[in-house]
């Protein structure tokens, strides 16, 4: 029996791009199989940006020709857009699944057959450079940004499981890490509550312990 096909697309920011990649790591893990260029998929992961007008017009525009040229698939659409307007997405041809919310994506995928999301990736394309994405969410409520209603939960990785990702990383060739986050200032801030000033987690902690891991990278 053929592995069930899947197509994944993603528009905007590096934090899209790695969390794309840690949908389809744990697709691919689950049973489902890359589809070939010009091959139908059974399953489109869209990835969607809303940070400006045009962003929210891509991502329709990719919706509707995934949804074209595979007719047959189940779309699940995921990102800024479709938590911003999750009614005038679900409302384009094709669409089956949109994540309104983040935290709702490990049961969407629990009923795709994923058992577990992972807490981090193992790769990122054939490329030497690898994204790392450490934190989410904004605290910030600037007038002319929409990011900080899209994405107010602040959200931490923990350091060793950043540390542990970047190890897997290394080990598998990757020599540039790029840090990645929403408000990368950020960092630490929900992780610190309660704690004594003195044992706070900053960024620059981070960044210490990365670059004191082995192997032969930059950050």
């Amino acid at each position: 029996m053929p592995l069930p096909r899947l197509r994944t697309a993603t528009l905007g920011c590096k934090v899209n791009q790695y969390e794309t990649q840690l949908v389809r790591q744990a697709l691919l893990a689950s049973g489902y199989a890359e589809a070939g260029e010009g091959e139908p998929a059974d399953l489109c992961v869209v990835n969607t940006c809303t940070v400006t007008a045009e962003g929210d017009a891509k991502s329709r525009q990719v919706i509707r020709r995934l949804a074209r040229r595979n007719p047959r698939a189940r779309i699940l659409v995921m990102g800024c857009y479709a938590s911003r307007a999750p009614e005038e997405v679900a409302a384009l041809p094709g669409v089956s699944e949109v994540v309104s919310d983040r935290r709702e994506l490990p049961g969407l995928l629990a009923c795709l057959g994923v058992a577990n999301l992972p807490t981090g990736i193992d790769s990122f394309g054939t490329r030497h450079r690898a994204y790392v994405k450490v934190q989410d969410g904004c605290l910030l409520r600037c007038s002319f940004c929409i990011i900080p209603h899209v994405r107010p939960q602040l959200t931490s990785r923990p350091l060793e499981q950043i540390l542990e990702e970047v190890r897997r990383l290394v080990d598998h060739g990757y020599r540039e890490l790029v840090l990645t986050g929403i408000h990368l200032g950020h960092y630490g801030v929900d992780l610190n509550r309660g704690r004594p000033k003195s044992e706070w987690i900053r960024l620059s902690h981070l960044l210490a312990r990365i670059v004191r891991l082995p192997g032969t990278f930059r950050v």
